[in-house]
């Protein structure tokens, strides 16, 4: 057997293994360099937008996981109930951020390392189940790494 089957055999194992299928909830936590860890396709600019997003698994096969109309590899990808949740952790520009409920109902993104804040507080309905158009606000429509 090559190398690169040998490979592609792998990664398509531990994609079995990773415990995501037909119907989850995942958020795209990173960018994936082409052929990473085995993944049999490349990375294409598009798929940078849907980073820090949650999508619905779709297929599954030997070319990665789909999402809406790309393949993304397995381990970029961060099982979900499809909200956001206190205390998940982000990276935007070599910083590390955390959400945090700052007031009642009010959350932002906090620095880790200097404890200011991303951007202005906002309101969300459920402190603990933030829906992706308040996500959408609390990020500022920046693309976060989640980590």
């Amino acid at each position: 057997m090559k190398y690169e089957e040998k490979i592609k055999e792998l990664y398509a194992a531990e994609q079995k293994k990773c415990g995501l299928k037909i119907g989850d909830k995942v958020i795209v936590t990173r960018i994936a360099n082409n052929y990473e860890n085995g993944w049999n396709d490349s990375w294409v600019g598009h798929m940078d937008e849907y980073v820090g997003n949650v999508y619905t698994v779709e297929q599954m096969d030997e070319w990665g996981v789909l999402l809406d109309r790309y393949r993304f590899p397995f381990f970029v990808l961060k099982k979900t109930d499809g909200t956001y949740k206190i205390g998940m952790k982000f990276k935007y520009d070599d910083n590390e951020y955390i959400l945090a409920a700052v007031a009642y109902q009010k959350v932002c993104l906090i620095n880790k390392d200097t404890g200011k804040r991303f951007n202005d507080m906002v309101h969300v309905k459920h402190i603990n189940k933030i829906t992706a158009k308040e996500w959408e606000m609390i990020s500022a429509g920046i693309k976060l790494e989640v980590i």
